[in-house]
């Protein structure tokens, strides 16, 4: 019985931690279309196309524009796979990933006030100006 519950938190903990890293790559605002070129699928089988985020890395924090306003650069890299399951709907393992897509894009932390200094731009809770 305690083996079993040991098991039942351990799956719990697993899909929170999954759920926060999917909350964060949430935050992506560029999420690239799963419009790549698979094989056919064989033998009365399926296929299906997607695109997994496998790697997300924020620069150092930098200022542009205004007085006040900070940014991270965000690089993301995203693997398309052609996905196959077979007749009866079993995975198959001619599934396979194709070249992987990076993709940058400027995050604004900290905005700047009307009257001078900055405050922090939604999800990011940091000081501003941020630490560099």
């Amino acid at each position: 019985m305690r083996r079993r519950l040991a098991l039942m938190a351990a799956v719990a903990l697993a899909a929170l931690a999954s759920s926060e890293a999917g909350a964060q790559w949430a935050a992506t605002r560029i999420v690239p279309q799963a419009n790549h070129k698979c094989d056919e699928a064989i033998d009365s089988g399926s296929m299906r196309k997607t695109i997994e985020i496998a790697d997300q890395k924020d620069s150092a924090p930098h200022a542009n524009g205004a007085a006040g306003n900070w940014y991270v650069t965000r690089t993301s890299k995203w693997i398309p796979y052609c996905m196959y399951h077979d007749a009866i709907g079993l995975y198959s393992l001619d599934t396979y990933a194709l070249m992987p897509q990076i993709i940058d894009e400027e995050i604004q932390i900290c905005e700047a006030l009307a009257g001078g200094g900055s405050r922090p731009v939604a999800p990011f809770a940091g000081p501003c100006p941020p630490p560099r």
